[in-house]
């Protein structure tokens, strides 16, 4: 899968042209890739992740139903 198993989204997954990650996992190496450091999952939540990726046109899916977050 390409990242740390540690790094594993328990609920949500990022849905790129069928590659799934974790959305956590993505914000950090787009961080990498952007400044130079790569942020810690502990400095900020699942819930912040999606928000951000949802506002760049992503989809972000919930692992166990299949609902696309800020969807209803």
């Amino acid at each position: 899968h390409g990242w740390p198993t540690r790094r594993n989204s328990t609920r949500w997954v990022h849905d790129a042209r069928g590659m799934r990650c974790p959305p956590k996992y993505l914000i950090s190496i787009a961080s990498r890739f952007a400044t130079g450091q790569e942020l810690d999952s502990d400095d900020f939540t699942a819930h912040n992740a999606n928000n951000y990726l949802k506002r760049l046109d992503y989809r972000v899916i919930d692992k166990s139903t299949g609902d696309v977050w800020g969807q209803r």
